[in-house]
């Protein structure tokens, strides 16, 4: 089968009308950000050292939302169901799509934006999320109905470190449930006793068994004063 000249140009045409699709961006309806992730970047805030301050890293993935922020010395992630502004109340300069599947939000912009969200009205729950679109350039959008806010920032070029590499991949050994809250409780209490010393405590956590209470022990580093703490597991 031999092409003619006019058939082989509308196959070439064709062609580059399919390559030129497959290349396209793919734009998705943009993204909604909980007020709890708020409570996230205060760690983000907390770091001496520079590579790892004031960055809160965002992959807005098909199904879900992850917000990572590290201080160099521990790392914490929170992956979201994703929601999109389809639900959002409508207003001018809400972002309506989203391009960039990932970007290293400016946790001071970030910050002022959840706070208000996070005052917002249990009764409404939508109101207490801020909308967000990556798209070269990063929106920020809330409202509480009465006042609208909008913020457009250039996308920073700041590289996000790569702590994935420090997540552990192999089957843990075991594995304990424990209650956050005791948890917190328990360790609050014991660094506000070795609080006044000049040396930050050194807590060491001791594992006897899955079902097994977990022993909390903690020491003065420039004393004798030690503490011991237990919290036991919770049942499945």
């Amino acid at each position: 089968m031999i092409l003619t000249q006019r058939a082989f140009d509308s196959l070439s045409l064709a062609i580059g009308r399919v390559a030129q699709a497959l290349d396209a961006p793919t734009y998705r309806p943009a993204f909604l950000i909980p007020s709890s992730v708020y409570a996230l970047t205060d760690l983000a805030l907390k770091s001496g050292y520079p590579e790892y301050h004031d960055k809160v890293h965002v992959a807005d993935g098909e199904n879900h939302v992850a917000f990572t922020v590290t201080n160099g010395n521990a790392m914490v992630r929170v992956t979201f169901p994703r929601e999109t502004v389809e639900e959002y109340p409508m207003f001018d300069g809400v972002p309506a799509t989203t391009l960039d599947s990932e970007a290293v939000l400016p946790v001071d912009t970030l910050r002022a934006f959840l706070k208000t969200a996070k005052d917002g009205p249990r009764s409404l729950p939508i109101l207490r999320k801020v909308a967000c679109a990556i798209n070269g350039d990063i929106t920020f959008a809330h409202t509480d109905l009465t006042t609208p806010k909008v913020v457009k920032v250039p996308k920073s070029d700041k590289k996000f470190p790569v702590v994935d590499k420090c997540i552990p991949r192999k089957k843990p050994v075991f594995s304990i449930h424990l209650n956050p809250i005791l948890l917190v409780e328990t360790l609050q209490v014991m660094v506000k006793t070795l609080s006044e010393r000049p040396v930050q405590p050194c807590f060491t956590f001791e594992f006897y068994g899955e079902e097994q209470p977990v022993l909390i022990k903690a020491k003065s580093l420039d004393s004798e004063t030690t503490e011991l703490g237990l919290v036991m597991p919770m049942r499945d």
